[in-house]
């Protein structure tokens, strides 16, 4: 595909983009009343800083993939690997494939520097390393529960409980072939 039918694609898709926001403002109008009373209430600081620590989470996803990239020998930007982080988190939220399509648009970003194989492999050790971290701090948040639970009684216990009583009737409904009320 010529350069100028992919800017032509690309300003389509902008444009169908700023009409679809215009349609759900639109379609939410109603909503604007309780919308502001929300932004009176809203403490602007924890916004700031969550806007902070999700660029940092970029950064440090760009820092990850350098780490990586050196293991085999490539020597990436951090300011484009930043891009990249950003732009393959932008993917995985737009395209739900469980980030395939980020794995396989990191392998774009970084084209024609890395190969596409390393490039992916690059993505699906950081999936992999990420649920391992996962799994590594579970029972850390477990002995948290439990350690609260003793400390301030059925407080930190209960939810989790629930949740899990919730989750076993479900399983249970799964195996009889009968749906859930919920």
């Amino acid at each position: 595909m010529s350069r100028s039918r992919r800017v032509k694609w690309r300003n389509v898709f902008a444009v169908l983009g700023v009409l679809a926001l215009a349609l759900v403002v639109y379609a939410n109008r109603h909503q604007f009343s309780s919308f502001g009373h929300i932004m009176k209430s809203l403490r602007w600081y924890v916004i700031v800083l969550i806007v902070f620590v999700q660029v940092g989470s970029y950064w440090v996803n760009g820092l990850y993939y350098r780490s990586i990239l050196r293991i085999f020998t490539y020597d990436v930007g951090i300011k484009r690997l930043f891009e990249g982080a950003l732009a393959t988190n932008f993917v995985n939220y737009i395209v739900p494939t469980a980030g395939l399509a980020g794995a396989g648009f990191l392998s774009q970003v970084l084209a024609p520097e890395v190969p596409r194989g390393e490039s992916v492999l690059t993505q699906l050790m950081r999936y992999a390393l990420s649920a391992l971290a996962v799994l590594v701090m579970m029972p850390v948040g477990f002995l948290l529960i439990f350690r609260a639970h003793r400390r301030e009684g059925n407080a930190g216990l209960v939810g989790a409980d629930h949740y899990l009583r919730a989750v076993r009737r479900d399983a249970r409904l799964a195996r009889v072939g009968a749906a859930p009320n919920s």
